[in-house]
């Protein structure tokens, strides 16, 4: 079941409505640091994030308010960010090792561009939501997509309505939704991203037209294109190191 859509069209529909730039600089930078400190599998403390980018901690209410209200961090009961843009200490089905830390995702295409944006290799398990089939990967930074089980694997990625643009934090997607609602472990965009194990098993998605189904590497290609590396342009241009 190939994508019915051009790879540049769903690219370009994912970059005006949910790609980083509905992000600040400064918060584009919080976000990254937040990221690969919470990849050592901790809850992180915002002032430790500020401290760590050299920032005065007198702004840190302004962003932190920002980031949560669009729905890309996430607090536990003590004040601690437990989740971060797509990564996550609390268990999903998309479970991605980091070394020896294990650890999880929002939805299946998180996996692909998180890699790039700790530095490290990860190792991934997802599971087929209509086979119950357990997907295998390994995401290098450098490399992609340096193993996969099976290789018929396919992704799911919601296909935001034409001509959609960004509104500050509440990306117009032709529904009625504002980020913080698209957002997270159990938001529309993400609840609709999944790993299947062969485009058979998606074909119950063939009569969805806000979902296209892509190939393992194509959705890697997509996710690295429309999050990370547009992610560390915007941290990178406050200078942010973006390793």
């Amino acid at each position: 079941m190939p994508a019915t859509i051009p790879h540049n069209d769903l690219r370009k529909r994912l970059e005006r409505t949910m790609g980083p730039e509905m992000l600040t600089p400064e918060s584009a930078a919080f976000t990254l640091e937040t990221i690969r400190m919470l990849s050592e599998g901790l809850p992180v403390q915002p002032s430790k994030v500020f401290k760590c980018l050299g920032w005065p901690a007198t702004d840190e209410t302004n962003t932190v308010d920002y980031l949560k209200n669009c729905g890309q961090i996430v607090f536990n009961d003590e004040g601690a960010i437990v989740e971060a843009a797509g990564l996550s200490l609390r268990p999903t089905r998309h479970t991605f090792r980091v070394e020896d830390t294990t650890l999880f995702t929002w939805c299946g295409i998180d996996t692909l561009f998180l890699p790039a944006l700790i530095g490290k290799p990860a190792d991934i398990q997802s599971v087929c939501p209509t086979t119950g089939r357990q997907i295998v990967l390994r995401v290098d930074p450098e490399h992609g997509i340096v193993s996969l089980t099976p290789q018929t694997a396919v992704v799911s990625v919601y296909v935001p309505d034409d001509g959609c643009e960004t509104n500050s934090c509440s990306p117009n997607t032709g529904l009625a939704h504002g980020a913080k609602e698209l957002f997270g472990r159990s938001g529309f965009f993400c609840s609709q991203v999944s790993f299947y194990s062969s485009s058979e098993a998606a074909r119950a998605l063939e009569s969805r037209d806000d979902l296209e189904i892509l190939t393992v590497t194509d959705a890697y290609d997509l996710a690295r294109c429309v999050w990370a590396d547009r992610l560390l342009d915007q941290a990178g241009s406050i200078g942010c190191k973006t390793i």
